[in-house]
């Protein structure tokens, strides 16, 4: 009997823990830069694919998979946007060459919590710009108000909350109030 009720807890936690670390593929927003240059005649190159790998509170790790770019050295770059599309300064990566020809690059983002002081404890990110340069180019780097005009720049929805306050390890003190007195609670 017990041994039952132990493979039950353990089949319900092992299940819970696979269903929180499936990958979940981030769904591409048709702006409209996007949608001209569809019209005009697609890229040979581009994203194929973007995968949440690891999402915690503070921290997001993405798997972006690429085709082409076989002719020159690139690289990509990341940015967290708000709901109107302006970038998050408090949340950082740093860009990584793409292997020639496609493949698959991982980006890290985090969450800076020294950055400022917030009055909610959390703050919503609603999508992520990827953007892909060449890797020679002079201007490549160069950031107008999170704008990259000398690269391919490609959206995608991110519905996330970052937690701004606080640690994984924080305890909350709460102070609990008896509800009727212990003698009066039916077993």
């Amino acid at each position: 009997m017990i041994t039952r009720h132990f493979l039950i807890v353990v089949f319900a936690l092992f299940g819970s823990s696979l269903s929180m670390a499936q990958e979940r593929e981030l769904e591409p927003v048709e702006d409209a830069a996007a949608a001209i240059g569809s019209i005009l005649g697609g890229k040979e190159n581009g994203i194929a694919k973007v995968r949440v790998i690891s999402d915690t509170e503070q921290s997001l790790s993405l798997q972006v998979e690429t085709d082409g770019f076989d002719d020159h050295e690139y690289t990509i770059h990341g940015a967290v946007l708000n709901r109107i599309k302006k970038p998050m300064k408090e949340v950082e990566t740093e860009g990584q060459t793409l292997p020639k020809g496609g493949g698959v690059v991982e980006l890290g983002f985090r969450f800076d919590q020294e950055s400022k002081s917030y009055s909610g404890s959390h703050m919503e990110s609603h999508f992520i710009a990827l953007t892909i340069s060449k890797k020679d180019a002079l201007l490549s780097k160069l950031d107008l108000g999170g704008e990259n005009v000398f690269g391919d720049t490609y959206l995608y929805k991110l519905n996330k909350k970052w937690r701004v306050s606080g640690n994984e390890a924080m305890v909350i003190e709460v102070k609990l109030t008896p509800f009727r007195s212990a003698g009066t609670i039916q077993p």
